[in-house]
């Protein structure tokens, strides 16, 4: 006790919440933080304040391959709105049953079975990140708007995608998209900075990478027959009804 208070004594310093590009990588989500790099959704995410972010790990992209590395942006920045909520929600209030509007317009839907916590059919792997703007939870599928009826298959270690043409791919979708901070490449010489002898230019300046995402500008389609193709929600691994006790994590 002093005049005036108390003082309570820790044992480390507190640290605050990090911004969404540092976090993201922080958390190996590099194929998220392309993808928001890559539909122009990163600048504005960044100080969007009281955000929920659902950020799908990086083997639900690799499980996607073409199916969402080939969608136009408009496409793109479609499927990852539904990724967001224009408000704080933490785990203790993703509840079995709860809906939530998202960003896109279309409602996630909250299961429980077991311990296991599912937003539509992607279960929660991780919860209550703390980040600069808001919280971010990781789940290990990436949510469809145009199949926001999908439920999981809780017998499943990972869940089914959600995308009719899903084509799984070894390399991680989207990092090409990703800012270079540091020993960047030398692609011109127009470029300013000193070049290492291996190559590398060092500098403090974020240097972009000249091939930036692999994502068509082009949106002749009509956007919700493009998206409405991709989902896969009918297959009947994906329409298990959910029981057994409902318990909070």
């Amino acid at each position: 006790m002093f005049t005036g208070g108390v003082v309570q004594v820790i044992d480390s310093l507190l640290i605050p919440p990090s911004n969404i590009t540092e976090t993201t990588a922080a958390f190996n989500l590099t194929s998220f933080e392309g993808a928001l790099w890559s539909s122009n959704l990163m600048d504005k995410l960044s100080v969007t304040p009281d955000i929920t972010i659902f950020a799908p790990a990086n083997e639900a992209f690799q499980a996607l391959g073409p199916a969402i590395s080939d969608m136009t942006i408009e496409e793109l920045t479609t499927v990852l709105d539904y990724h967001l909520l224009p408000q704080e929600v933490f785990s203790t209030s993703l509840t079995n049953g709860s809906v939530w509007m998202t960003q896109q317009g279309e409602n996630i839907t909250v299961r429980q079975s077991g311990n296991n916590v599912y937003i539509n059919s992607a279960q929660l792997l991780t919860s209550d990140i703390l980040v600069a703007n808001g919280v971010l939870h990781i789940i290990d599928n990436v949510l469809n708007p145009a199949g926001p009826g999908a439920t999981p298959n809780p017998t499943l270690n990972t869940q089914i995608p959600v995308f009719a043409s899903a084509t799984e791919v070894g390399n991680l979708p989207f990092t090409s998209a990703i800012p270079c901070t540091s020993a960047c490449l030398v692609t011109s010489s127009s470029q300013t900075g000193s070049v290492t002898s291996a190559g590398t230019k060092s500098t403090s300046t974020p240097a972009v990478s000249s091939s930036t995402s692999s994502i068509s500008s082009s949106s002749s389609k009509a956007l919700g027959a493009a998206v409405a193709k991709q989902t896969g929600f009918g297959a009947a691994g994906l329409m298990v009804a959910l029981g057994g006790a409902v318990m909070m994590i």
